[in-house]
């Protein structure tokens, strides 16, 4: 800026120097807060997202099955087993009606924190802090059985938890 003089100087004075820098540092820690704030959110739905889903795909390997293989929507009520330990962990072994029948295990490994399904010898669901079942009466049905799972998932430091349950009855 000329001065009113005309001698020729220009610049910004300390005064003006020192407010931008001011309004500067304020805009920057504003937007950096933001950033954090945001980012932090952003791990949060994530972490809740991949817990859900976890949740949701172990309930539905065991309802339906997986790879062609048979879940216990499929299981004869009366070839059900189920085994529970003092620890945690159960399984439970059914056949199903399909011709030729065929036998299957679900197992909860509790100090393992998964849920395993056989005869593929596959990890259906991971991260599982708590999976209890339990059997269910019900009219016109010879049983059911309710299945409550807790999964954790972590993401960036940030952790969720979620719940699913389904209740599955034998049809036959």
């Amino acid at each position: 800026m000329k001065t009113p003089s005309g001698s020729g100087r220009e610049g910004f004075t300390l005064v003006e120097v020192m407010i931008a820098s001011a309004i500067s540092m304020l805009v920057m820690t504003m937007t950096i807060g933001f950033f954090i704030s945001t980012s932090r959110y952003w791990r949060e739905i994530i972490a809740s997202t991949d817990a859900s889903n976890e949740a949701d795909m172990a309930l539905s390997c065991l309802v339906y099955g997986r790879y062609g293989q048979h879940g216990l929507r499929n299981a004869v009520a009366d070839s059900f087993n189920m085994e529970q330990g003092g620890n945690g962990w159960w399984s439970i072994s059914y056949t199903t009606a399909s011709q030729p029948d065929q036998t299957y295990t679900l197992s909860y490994l509790k100090d393992e924190e998964t849920l395993n399904f056989q005869p593929l010898d596959q990890n259906v669901g991971k991260g599982i802090k708590k999976c209890i079942v339990t059997r269910v009466p019900s009219a016109g049905n010879p049983m059911g059985l309710r299945i409550r799972a807790t999964i954790d998932s972590k993401y960036g430091g940030v952790n969720a938890q979620r719940e699913s349950e389904t209740t599955v009855y034998f049809r036959n």
